[in-house]
């Protein structure tokens, strides 16, 4: 059906996603056991730029209207873009850097 051909691509791009992000905590991990100062420094303030850096503004108006049409809007991405900060990246950059 045209459902599960839908389901099928979506999640082979969702695996290919992760792939991508793994590969990027990977580089950033070697990057950081280069001990080059310099590196780990703009590692360092860039994720301090991403978690305490500007606020997010506050969730823009309820545009939940569009989510039954397969399109995430304004307020939905604002939400994920707030939860991946608090539930993965802060945890993740804790351990990266052993605190």
């Amino acid at each position: 059906t045209t459902f599960q051909t839908i389901k099928n691509t979506l999640k082979v791009i969702a695996e290919d996603e992760l792939k991508h992000a793994q590969l990027s905590w990977r580089f950033i991990k070697w990057a950081l056991e280069q001990k080059e100062p310099a590196v780990t420094q703009a590692i360092k303030n860039g994720f301090d730029l991403i978690l305490h850096g500007d606020p997010l503004p506050e969730p823009p108006k309820d545009d939940s209207i569009l989510e039954p049409h397969g399109l995430l809007g304004k307020n939905g991405r604002w939400h994920c873009q707030k939860q991946a900060c608090e539930e993965i990246i802060s945890p993740a950059v804790k351990a990266l850097f052993g605190q």
